[in-house]
């Protein structure tokens, strides 16, 4: 049991290593873009809920390498680790989920109020699933100190918060397929306009990502639900590759949207449709200025990026 339990703990620092050293290299990889497009602007609501996303998981996943690899820890240090993580964690998720929203309104401007609404709806129910599950992690969870020396923090908790877990992967998940699934609707329709690139566009810049972070949450949600007791910490080992993947999605997709929002000169759908390169993801078709002879009712609305 406790070796099956090194083993998975093994894995699952492995995992929260390579994903704190994916978004500090995602970081650095866009500097410059970020400074230009960030720090270089007018401080907004959108650039300091940027700046808490990006940042914050960074602080947040490196505190947390202490609570998985830091030997012999103080007994108070992971308790108020525990509860301090569960709260950031949730805290963290609601710029990611409310660009990502706001990403897919965009889709759907102009097509009534119902769409606004269920994105609306989808973005509050899943953040409040989300707190309502720290209060069900404090009551669930037990602690008891360290079995043996030389053990992390992992392995005080004696008691884990099962329902507090599976009510946090449901609510992610849940929010990850609406997003996903209204983001391939809107494909669909534009592929029975034979609005062609329209859809290659929302193909690279939206709906693979979104492919990504339903399929990796759908997969965390079996793990948790399948996986025995005596691998209970490989419930948790894609937590830290979803936030990352989750930050660098949302954050570059920001970043891309001000380019665009800031760019000389008129914008059209082949200029949106951007190449992959190391430093920006494909732009998105959301509401554009055209170029004479290329009219198109919607426009970006700087405020709300």
């Amino acid at each position: 049991m406790k070796i099956l339990l090194r083993h998975s703990l093994k894995q699952t620092d492995c995992m929260s290593v390579a994903g704190l050293v994916l978004l500090i290299h995602d970081i650095i990889l866009t500097f410059p873009r970020y400074v230009e497009l960030i720090w270089k602007r007018k401080v907004t609501t959108s650039s300091i809920m940027f700046a808490v996303m990006r940042h914050g998981n960074i602080i947040a996943q490196g505190i947390g390498l202490a609570y998985y690899l830091w030997p012999n820890p103080p007994y108070a240090f992971c308790k108020a680790w525990f509860y301090s993580e569960e709260w950031v964690s949730d805290v963290l998720f609601i710029p990611v989920s409310v660009f990502l929203a706001l990403r897919t309104y965009a889709l759907y401007r102009g097509e009534g109020a119902f769409y606004k609404w269920l994105i609306f709806g989808v973005v509050l129910s899943s953040n409040l699933a989300l707190f309502v599950s720290l209060s069900l992690a404090t009551a669930e969870v037990r602690f008891s100190p360290l079995p043996a020396p030389g053990l992390t923090c992992s392995f005080t908790i004696s008691g884990p918060p099962n329902t507090a877990g599976l009510v946090q992967f449901i609510a992610s998940t849940y929010f990850d397929f609406v997003i996903f699934g209204l983001s391939a609707l809107r494909c669909w329709q534009h592929y029975k306009q034979g609005n062609v690139r329209i859809i290659k566009i929302l193909f690279k810049s939206c709906l693979l990502y979104f492919v990504f972070l339903f399929t990796t949450g759908l997969a965390s949600l079996i793990m948790y639900k399948t996986l025995p007791d005596a691998r209970a910490e490989l419930k948790g080992v894609l937590i830290n590759p979803m936030r990352t993947a989750a930050v660098i999605i949302t954050s570059r997709m920001v970043l891309n949207i001000r380019s665009i929002v800031w760019s000389d000169g008129p914008i059209t759908t082949e200029n949106l449709a951007t190449p992959f390169d190391k430093t920006t993801v494909g732009s998105a078709s959301l509401r554009w200025r055209v170029a004479p002879g290329q009219e198109d009712p919607m426009e970006f609305d700087e405020d709300e990026y």
